[in-house]
């Protein structure tokens, strides 16, 4: 049978084509897969590593928090006072001091604020007995703790974070944190622990997905595996091969044979978490962590295998072309599938750039043209994609920027910063409203200096493109301002500023403030830049509320505090004031008919008898005693104040001529400051105001003994007259400056005081709605401050 030269070059064609189709599916198959393989190893190790540096990040965090739980001053001279103590009180009084002193109070709160994230935290001291704990304890000595013996490190002090372990409540897992704590000399005086429910770092493991089925692991360095999706903690381990490849210094990648999960020749990615501070070697149970990534291996290699089969039957095509085609086509088509070549080339190498030019006139043409055409599409395609990383990028980089602090000023001047570099502008300024949106204020402003910033604050609702932006909630993007009328201030001209871009921090449909930003060259904004500005404006207004709620809820848990505070004062004071009224009165009588008696013994007894002077010291201390009675009266008196319209500095006068013959015997200058003119009047108990006065001159002579100066200077702000008394005496020491208003509290020594004259004041002030404050320096005296609502 003759065959024709049509049919040899068609089977010629056609086994030319056969062979090197398999040897390119077989050169693709391990060519592709190795680069394949080091693609997805790559992305795995990354992930293993970012996973493991959050892990870090957080561990770290915890640590960080612990140490500034316990920094504060009065943690420290907790500590330095019980170190200094020999012996503990009895065991009753030990469980009442570590459960309710201010510490365990300061520790509890600390628990409420961060809820959720706490278990417990306990204080001890350098021999390990506990000063303040949240939660009730068995054991008062923590000595023999091993997170106590590893955190104090034989007195070298060193970081302890424990290994994990299954709380009281199931499926909560604890860690705890210790740390040494140092007083100025650089000596170890106490050891504060904290512990931790470890949701967030189990949640970090858990939010890795890969695909369907990839997902993260935490395992320890004897291959126990911590946290994983699919199994309990410590419920199983890995094998000592896989083991092997995970524990190094280093992060990388590789192939498991077992990936302890049913997969086989898995691409596994692994790093160690990394050093955290400097750590005992008993943290961590004495073990290293590690995170390890992984997918079935049917998932992680799906995409090779059907690339193989897609050029397998590309292949196949291409033969059943070539023996259509045949041999009279060959010269032919020699060129234009070289320039077909030549153009796979360059689009493989990145070049979109290049169009084929081929002018056959028959299919090849047309495929020429639709090559050209899929060039344009992927060129175009690619911009968009390129376009929309950038704009996820900027908003991902200001949302970082604004959740890194609940801090209005370090909000905006983050943002900024960010919107700028992100928009490629050069300058930046911030308006928000003050209180009365009467006005917006510059907050915060990036590449100006401040006196630019001086010429443009404080602008008006309406007034220039910031103010006409506050107004309508729309933004204002010009590609140059130069000749704009709407501009109000001539800084921006004077500037220089061309493009700008005016857009309003929105919160739903509220604007909290306007952001502006500007560059010294034009500059037209695209619809997608616009776009992507008003997104983060809207991010920034979200993260402005977030603040602003934040700072309410300080304002009023602090508000809380007060209220708090004056409800267990009014407690104290209703009921010593009762107990004050019941004992005055019962001594009151029979102390009556003692003076009576000894009035007449007296006056009665001859100046020439001995017991006469028994008889007057009897008589003295008897009036001592109707002295104190009267003012446990005054102190249980709960009359109302009868109000009149008075001038407090002639209340003050009055009071002064009380007391000016003995300040002259105790030579004691009298100074006072009082701006009659511009001093509002006020309403007050003026008999009960002078009681009051008297008391606190009196103990300013007291005060300075013998010479001294008071000085009294009356003032008035908003809402108060407030009536400073200053004396030049020495000082009242800080640890009994929280007590000098207490009941029966005095620090005069024997029968020179009764403890109820500035106790009975403070009731007196507190009754006409006004406060008592006193400032003191030791060797330097001491400042008493009566306010007193002003009357309109």
């Amino acid at each position: 049978m003759k065959i024709g030269i049509q049919q040899k070059v068609v089977i010629a064609i056609v086994l030319t084509g056969i062979f090197p189709l398999i040897i390119g599916i077989s050169l693709t198959y391990f060519y592709e897969m190795k680069e394949f393989e080091n693609s997805i190893g790559t992305n795995f190790k990354e992930l293993a590593r970012e996973t493991a540096k959050q892990i870090k990040i957080l561990i770290n965090k915890e640590v960080d928090v612990t140490t500034i739980l316990f920094s504060s001053g009065e943690v420290i001279d907790m500590l330095t006072d019980a170190n200094n103590s020999k012996s503990l009180p009895k065991k009753k009084k030990i469980t009442q001091d570590y459960l309710n002193n201010a510490i365990s109070k300061y520790l509890k709160s600390h628990i409420n604020i961060f809820s959720g994230e706490y278990h417990s935290i306990v204080l001890s001291d350098i021999k390990g007995r506990v000063i303040s704990s949240s939660k009730r304890l068995y054991n008062l000595n923590m000595r023999n703790e091993e997170w106590w013996r590893a955190a104090y490190d034989n007195g070298r002090g060193k970081v302890y974070i424990g290994d994990f372990y299954e709380g009281d409540n199931k499926n909560e897992y604890l860690m705890d944190i210790a740390i040494p704590l140092i007083d100025k000399n650089g000596k170890i005086i106490g050891i504060g622990k904290s512990t931790i429910i470890i949701e967030n770092l189990f949640n970090t493991i858990l939010d890795v997905k890969i695909g369907n089925t990839g997902h993260a692991n935490l395992i320890n360095s004897d291959g126990t595996i911590l946290a994983c999706p699919y199994f309990p903690p410590r419920s199983h381990t890995i094998t000592p091969a896989l083991l092997k490849k995970i524990i190094k210094p280093a992060g990388g990648w590789a192939i498991a044979e077992d990936d302890a999960h049913g997969g086989s020749g898995s691409i596994i990615g692994f790093s160690p978490i990394g050093e955290i501070l400097k750590l005992g070697s008993t943290s961590f149970g004495g073990k290293k962590w590690y995170i390890f990534t992984r997918q079935n291996p049917e998932e992680t290699f799906a995409p090779i295998y059907g690339l193989l089969l897609r050029i397998f039957y590309t292949g196949l095509i291409l033969i059943v072309a070539l023996s259509v085609i045949g041999m009279w086509a060959a010269r032919r088509l020699t060129k234009p599938i070289f320039l077909l070549q030549e153009g796979v080339k360059l689009i493989g190498e990145g070049n979109l750039e290049r169009k084929l030019e081929i002018r056959t006139k028959d299919e090849l043409e047309d495929l020429a043209n639709g090559f050209n055409s899929m060039i344009a599409s992927l060129k175009h395609k690619n911009e968009e994609i390129m376009r929309h990383i950038k704009e996820l990028s900027a908003l991902n980089s200001v949302a970082s920027a604004v959740n890194q602090s609940l801090n209005l000023k370090i909000i905006m001047h983050e943002a900024l910063k960010e919107v700028m570099e992100v928009a490629d502008m050069k300058v930046g300024w911030i308006y928000i409203p003050i209180d009365d949106n009467s006005a917006f204020k510059i907050e915060a402003y990036e590449g100006v200096d401040e006196g630019f910033i001086n010429r443009i604050d404080l602008l008006k609702p309406g007034e220039g493109f910031a103010g006409r932006v506050a107004l309508s909630g729309k933004p204002i993007i010009l590609e140059d301002i130069s000749d704009d009328p709407r501009i109000s201030r001539g800084a921006v001209l004077d500037a220089g500023l061309k493009a700008l871009a005016s857009i309003p921090l929105c919160y739903k449909e509220k604007v909290l403030g306007v952001m502006n930003i500007a560059s010294y060259e034009t500059h037209m904004f695209t619809h997608d830049e616009a776009e992507m500005l008003i997104s983060i404006g809207n991010l920034i207004g979200t993260a402005l509320e977030n603040s602003m709620l934040y700072e309410k809820l300080k304002s009023h848990v602090e508000e809380l505090e007060k209220t708090r505070d004056l409800l267990i004062r009014t407690t104290t004071l209703a009921s010593l004031g009762e107990l004050s009224a019941n004992v005055a009165h019962e001594i009151n009588n029979p102390l009556t008919g003692i003076l009576t008696h000894i009035s007449l013994l007296v006056s009665e007894t001859p100046d020439t008898n001995p017991a006469k002077k028994r008889l007057g010291i009897i008589h003295d201390e008897t009036l001592r005693i109707r002295y104190i009675v009267r003012n446990l009266l005054d102190f249980a008196r709960q009359s109302e104040p009868r109000m009149e319209t008075a001038n407090i500095t002639d209340v003050i006068k009055s009071t002064l001529a009380l007391v000016s013959h003995a300040a002259k015997i105790s030579s004691i200058d009298i100074i006072e400051k009082h701006p009659q003119n511009i001093i509002p009047k006020v309403s007050v108990d003026v008999g009960q105001m002078k009681q009051v006065f008297l008391n606190l001159f009196n103990n300013a002579f007291y005060a300075m003994g013998k010479g001294g100066t008071m000085t009294i200077e009356v003032s008035a702000d908003e809402s108060y007259v407030n009536t400073y008394i200053k004396d030049t005496g020495a000082g009242i020491p800080s640890e009994v400056l929280p007590k000098i208003f207490d009941p029966f509290f005095t620090t005069k020594p024997g029968t020179k005081g009764t403890g109820l004259g500035l106790s009975v004041s403070y009731g007196i002030v507190e009754q006409h709605g006004g406060v008592i404050e006193v400032e003191s320096e030791i060797s330097k005296g001491s400042t008493f401050i009566v306010k007193l609502p002003a009357k309109n």
